[in-house]
């Protein structure tokens, strides 16, 4: 959605900020993997499943490059993709919360971009489940 918009720079921290959201439990899974694939495919990017920074050192660089704006908009894909499998653990939300913060949002409205992200989860996999039952 907004990833196509960020810079080269941003998209590398943008990514390495993904794999450490979906390593946050050490278990990564398919739709993670998928998850990753995607977001490179939008931002035009080679795909790598391994981090190239630690998750404080993409977080801060990404913040001193990046406007607010633009960090509320990495929120927003940071949170859909850990939620894109429907598990959104406690590890993914600890992250997301910490990252929350560093965009300035106000708690209320980040909880309303959280259930709009449901809502669009939800309606993304009743939407596949009615295309793929047989007829």
């Amino acid at each position: 959605m907004y990833l196509k918009e960020l810079n080269e720079a941003q998209k590398e921290l943008v990514l390495d900020l993904l794999i450490h959201t979906m390593d946050a439990d050490g278990s990564r899974k398919a739709a993670e993997y998928d998850a990753i694939d995607r977001s490179c495919a939008e931002m035009g990017t080679a795909v790598r499943y391994s981090a190239k920074l630690d998750e404080d050192t993409a977080l801060r660089l990404l913040t001193e490059i990046s406007s607010t704006v633009t960090l509320r908009k990495v929120l927003v894909e940071l949170a859909g993709l850990a939620m894109s499998d429907m598990d959104f653990d406690v590890l993914e939300r600890k992250f997301i919360d910490r990252y929350a913060i560093l965009t300035g949002i106000k708690q209320c409205e980040f909880e309303e971009i959280l259930r709009l992200l449901e809502e669009i989860t939800y309606a993304r996999q009743r939407l596949n489940e009615l295309v793929s039952e047989p007829v």
